[in-house]
């Protein structure tokens, strides 16, 4: 049986023209990834929801499945919070965190067309990639997509030659999802539902991730990989290590050139629990030159602490706009406690740390190790020498992942105010403004009635055509939220006459009413435009809209 990596690799290498396989490895990679998740199905009767339909189809855990939970997975993959999932994925040709801006639902008409399109009851490799592209005009998907099948579509594998196979169905094969190009259609994957691939929500998760990855990496079987075959996730998949938990995620790990191992690896030995202590950030927040030769990074106040002894501690550093050389010039990590302190020389293991990218090290710890609560910081030596033949080094960003026993008794501040999403509408796009549509408008659900608000912030995330702004009001957005009773709340121009790029997120302050806020009083949101059409007229995509609450 073929692995999933060689079937992938024989289908790109018909697809590509001859001269892209003179191509330098990793020039063709995405570096901004920008991903929407689109829900494929076919209603049993008008109206059914996505929600509706899948346990319909998988009557034990079908909600489990939901588009929410599927969007809210995909979104706590994506959000930049450093250190991240993506982060080793920066060795190869400067790849950032990708950004999630929402989802939508397949329209009737395009699965209706796709269905049509089955040879043998399976839905091929070609016509999901027509599927990927196929919307009404000015409404074109993100340059990323993540094509999630409902049951009851058997998915292909991809082939040589001919037609492939239900792949949910394939006795021993890996193959439970894969990822695509074409030409004039985004990046996609598939992620079938069927058990056969997805048995649980944590399997499709995981298949999820990898996808991602992959498609980040080697888009169209020209990046990281042997034309399709060998790429960083099928390079982990069959090893016992090939599933980690991020962040309470559960994730894939890929392949780490850098680190000749399948990566990200800061999630704590087994029978321990971690926190994350971001110490410093900056651009830089140090430079290190033949004169500053050490630094120390004092422990956040705001931190989670416990009597028990560390059981591992990993420094996490990541490089600025100026390297570390390696060979000789290298970095020495202290680890500082109440009582003591302890080295761990050479972090870098003489190789170079590039502009940009993120390692973690594992600090030796002495025996007994310290208790947590005494960690007090660590301090980074080096020791090259200045002049034109020295080295420089700019740290941007510094953590310490401590880990402790599970089940330790723990203390720490006072927890942050909560923060409630009151709202997340999301579709490809929500809503087209153009010369002849100049309002929208979402209802809010009554939640957390009655609790005081003492910050509100919706979030507007622009899909493929920009807002264009200017120095008429109506060139630019106007938010109004609806309290209810006659009252509401008007913002004005909130992109500040300034335009608002494809595929870019504003985050907009609501303010808080003379009377007060609470919880149920928020009715609606509308958004406000007011250009023109024709030839010098403005439109303007907007994939999702968030309303988030922070509560006393």
């Amino acid at each position: 049986m073929m692995s999933k990596a060689f079937r992938k690799s024989l289908f790109v290498a018909l697809l590509l023209p001859a001269w892209a396989a003179s191509l330098a490895q990793g020039t063709a990679v995405v570096t901004d990834g920008r991903f929407t998740n689109i829900y494929v199905f076919t209603p049993a009767t008008p109206g059914e929801t996505w929600e509706q339909h899948m346990v319909s189809k998988r009557p034990s855990d079908g909600a489990q499945f939901s588009r929410a939970a599927i969007d809210r997975y995909t979104n706590e993959l994506m959000t930049p919070v450093w250190p991240s999932y993506f982060d080793p994925l920066f060795q190869y040709s400067g790849i950032h965190p990708p950004r999630f801006f929402g989802s939508g639902v397949a329209s009737p008409q395009c699965v209706a067309a796709a269905m049509k399109d089955l040879h043998n009851g399976v839905l091929q490799w070609d016509t999901i990639r027509s599927l990927s592209n196929c919307h009404v005009n000015g409404m074109d998907p993100s340059p990323q997509v993540n094509l999630i099948f409902a049951p009851e579509i058997k998915v292909a594998q991809i082939v040589v030659a001919g037609t492939g196979s239900d792949m949910c169905t394939l006795s021993g094969s890996h193959d439970v999802g894969w990822h695509a190009w074409g030409i004039n259609t985004p990046n996609f994957s598939a992620l079938p539902t069927a058990t056969g691939c997805a048995p649980d929500f944590k399997t499709f998760a995981q298949t999820l991730s990898h996808e991602v990855v992959e498609i980040l990496s080697d888009p169209a079987g020209m990046g990281f990989g042997t034309l399709g075959q060998n790429e960083v996730g099928d390079k982990c998949e069959n090893r016992p290590d090939a599933f980690t938990t991020f962040r309470g995620l559960p994730v894939a790990r890929y392949w780490s050139n850098f680190d000749n191992t399948c990566e990200p690896r800061l999630d704590p030995p087994s029978g321990s629990v971690a926190d994350t202590w971001v110490l410093a950030t900056g651009s830089p927040a140090k430079r290190f030159t033949g004169d500053v030769h050490d630094f120390t990074f004092g422990v956040p106040a705001a931190r989670t602490v416990t009597d028990a002894r560390a059981t591992d501690v990993q420094l996490v550093i990541q490089t600025g706009g100026d390297d570390l050389r390696g060979g000789n010039d290298n970095a020495t990590a202290i680890l500082n406690f109440a009582g003591g302190a302890h080295t761990t020389v050479n972090i870098n293991a003489g190789r170079q740390w590039n502009n940009g990218q993120t390692h973690g090290v594992h600090l030796a710890l002495p025996s007994p190790a310290p208790r947590v609560t005494d960690i007090t910081g660590v301090t980074i030596s080096t020791h090259f020498g200045g002049g034109i033949g020295g080295d420089n080094w700019n740290v941007d960003k510094v953590a310490l992942i401590v880990s402790f026993p599970t089940g330790s008794a723990t203390h720490g501040p006072p927890p942050p105010p909560v923060t409630h999403e009151w709202l997340n509408a999301s579709s490809n796009p929500l809503v087209r403004f153009t010369g002849d549509r100049h309002d929208f408008s979402e209802n809010v659900s009554a939640q957390d009635v009655g609790h005081n608000v003492t910050a509100l912030r919706l979030i507007i995330s622009t899909g493929n055509d920009d807002l264009r702004g200017g120095s008429h009001a109506g060139d630019n957005c106007d938010v109004i939220i609806d309290l209810g009773g006659g009252r509401s709340i008007t913002v004005n121009n909130v992109n500040h006459g300034g335009s608002l790029g494809n595929w870019s997120t504003l985050s907009v302050p609501i303010p808080i009413p003379a009377g007060g806020l609470r919880g149920g009083d928020v009715k609606s949101i509308r958004l406000h435009t007011g250009f023109g059409g024709g030839m010098g007229g403005d439109n303007w995509n907007v994939n999702r809209i968030q309303l988030e609450a922070t509560l006393q």
